[in-house]
Parts: C-alpha cells; structure tokens; sequence
C-alpha cells in the first residue's frame, strides 16, 4: 500500500471520539464546534486546527502522521495488538471493532512508552525477509538472559568504535532495546553521531518537508533466542556486517558467530544473464514497464574479468555479447554481479516516485531506502521474477 499523507486525510481516518481525544491532549485550548464535524467533511476541523500556533500545529501534525503512517500498513495490526498484551494495557470493551487507524491513536494517547514500541517493531516487522543478514550463535549463547548495564555500555562502545574508526564517524552510540517476550526476540536499535538520513520533519508553515535527522538509528539487530541466531539490517558490504554480528556476540553472550550464514544468498540475479525476457511485467500489479539499466558480469571465480554494461546507444545484451564470444565464453560460467533496473509504476497511484531505480546484487538491494508502500510493490515484483531466494 502506497497512500500519501495529508492533514485532512488522516482525520478522515479517525472517529470522532478520536479526534476529540487528540485535540484534548494535545491541543486542549482549541474550541472546536463538534456538531460541525462529520464522518467526511472535516473543513470546520481542518479550519480550527490552521488557527493554531506554529508549534502546537506541528505537533498535532506530526501525531496525526506517525498514527497514519503506522495504520496504513495491514501488517502492523498484529504488531499493534501483540504490545498491547505485552504491555499489560487494557482497551475499552469495543477495542476489537475499531479501525486500525483508532487503535493505534489510542495506544499513542494511551501509553508513550508502548507507542515507541509500535514504532519500532511496525519498521523491522515489514521489511521482509530477505533483506537480513543472518548469522548463527554458538550454543553457548543461547536463552534468555539478564543484561546488565555494563553489558549496553560495552555494546555502545564497540560499535561507536568500530564506525569511528572505520569511517571516522559515529563517536557515539545510543542504543535502543526492546524485549518481545511473544516472540522470545529481543531488539537493538543503534543510533550513531552524525548519520545523516533524510526523514519528514516539521519545519514550521504549512507542510511537512525533508530535513536531515542525526538522530536516526542505521543498525537494527534482533536477536532470536529461540532459533539462537542474529537478524541485522544495515548498509554496507558482508564483512561489514559479519564484524557487527561479532561485536554484538562478544559484549552480550560472551560467544562468537559459526562461519557461515543461514541463508547464501537473498538474490538469484543469474538469470539476467540470459536477457530480458525474464523481467516480464505482470498487467495485474503495479509495475507498468520494467528496463535494465546496468549489469556487472564476468567470468566466475575470475575478478579481472568483471565489466559494466550500461544501457546507450547500443543494447547492453549486444554490448555484452559482442565483448564476451558466447562460443569462447559458456554461458554457464558467466556471473552476475549487479543489476540495475529501472521500474515504472502506476502514476495514478504513486505520482512523483512512479519511477523507481532499482540495484540488485546476489546479498543487497537498494529497496530499504525507499518509501515503505514502494518497498512493498518492488519486493513482490522481484518475488514474481523468482530474484528473491527462498
């Protein structure tokens, strides 16, 4: 699902009991004529809220957009309701006949603390599975355990010191942790000094715009006590993210990682070598034209041997063909190593991110970068094309 935010759009979405509730917390001054306010015409509302400050309008806006935001993904119900029995809260009698959107604004108001919760758990229980470096735990490491402070002080410190010095950034770490006892998982959001992602931040006027957020977590890791093994979403390169597993099983299980992953490969892009006619584009989805833009090949096992094709006057397949004698060259032995895509989605839908560039290679993609609702149609188009390995 890909549905833009705006202001009167989101009280649409909440009853009026709701928007009431909101208003109280957050806005008490506010007069508000509800006799004024129906189910689909909230112009009275909409002309009431733009009467308020600057601050008070941001914050209002920015209330209403994380509650949008988090309702419009169907999978964050479960998420929602899972915290809900963790956190011991308990809902009015007609909790369960609420929409989603009412729900999530009740546990905003409700209880900050799980709401944060929601927030994280909605952002890593979406992205899918391939899109996790997976590393195995020695026994040793296995079951539930009481941290100590000294334990996150140590985690802090190993990882602000790794980045500094591998980057020279990220002096200081922060990091989040969760326990989800209903899944025996436990979660680490690390935020790093000076990362600078691009999120939606209230400026101040009449609208949302981008501004760079230093505060913003680049290293997800969930530990599964059950299946003893470390899930971590991160950019950067496999040893990159091997040395963070390592970090992490040192300083809180006092253990260390099997050499090998659980999963090889998240992408099978071998196919590409053959040509285009596998990136075949399904009328009933979203996707309206699919064109690679770049491929990486060469000769397996062979580094020197790796070269760029990219999309100019003359096809990429006849310049590849043309460099690499399919007579000499099997096509056997010939490796994939990056694609680039370009996919063009519905406009009506998607507007000004109808047009999205894709890079694949056989353990990364460039997906998580992108607006969650677009994650979404690209993931299931990869799945279409058999790239996303099982």
């Amino acid at each position: 699902m890909c549905t833009t935010y705006n202001t009167k759009k989101a009280f649409r979405s909440l009853s009026q009991v709701m928007q009431k509730a909101i208003f109280e917390k957050l806005a008490p001054e506010l007069k508000i004529d509800w006799s004024k306010v129906k189910v689909r015409n909230v112009d009275h509302l909409y002309s009431r809220f733009l009467t308020l400050s600057d601050d008070l309008r941001g914050k209002v806006d920015s209330a209403l957009y994380e509650i949008f935001v988090f309702a419009e993904h169907p999978v964050n119900a479960t998420t929602l309701h899972s915290l809900i029995a963790q956190q011991g809260l308990i809902p009015p009698a007609e909790f369960d006949e609420w929409s989603i959107h009412d729900k999530a604004a009740w546990v905003f108001l409700q209880d900050e603390t799980a709401w944060t919760q929601a927030a994280r758990f909605a952002h890593i229980d979406r992205m899918t599975e391939s899109l996790w470096f997976v590393q195995k735990l020695f026994n040793g490491g296995a079951g539930k355990v009481e941290y100590e402070d000294e334990h996150f002080d140590r985690l802090e410190r190993g990882i602000s010191e790794y980045i500094y010095n591998l980057e020279g950034r990220g002096k200081y770490c922060f990091i989040e942790y969760f326990e989800r006892p209903a899944l025996d998982k436990e979660c680490f959001f690390l935020y790093l000094s000076d990362y600078p992602r691009n999120t939606m931040q209230w400026k101040g006027g009449n609208d949302f715009s981008r501004g760079i957020d230093k505060h913003a977590y680049e290293i997800v890791i969930v530990y599964d006590r059950k299946e003893n093994h470390l899930s971590v979403r991160t950019t950067g390169p496999r040893a990159h993210k091997e040395r963070l597993c390592q970090i992490w099983a040192e300083t809180m299980r006092d253990t260390i990682i099997q050499d090998a992953d659980l999963k090889k490969q998240a992408f099978d892009i071998s196919g590409f070598k053959k040509g285009p006619d596998n990136i075949i584009v399904d009328p009933l989805s979203d996707v309206r034209e699919a064109k690679v833009l770049m491929l990486e090949a060469g000769i397996a096992g062979n580094k020197g041997s790796r070269r760029v094709y990219e999309e100019s006057d003359l096809d990429l397949y006849t310049q590849m063909r043309k460099e690499l004698n399919p007579d000499r060259v099997p096509m056997s032995i010939l490796e994939i190593s990056c694609v680039k895509l370009r996919l063009q989605l519905d406009p009506k839908k998607y507007g000004r991110k109808q047009c999205q560039t894709v890079t694949v290679r056989p353990n990364s993609c460039n997906i998580n970068s992108k607006d969650p609702g677009v994650q979404l149609v690209i993931m299931e188009t990869l799945k279409s094309w058999g790239i996303v390995c099982a």
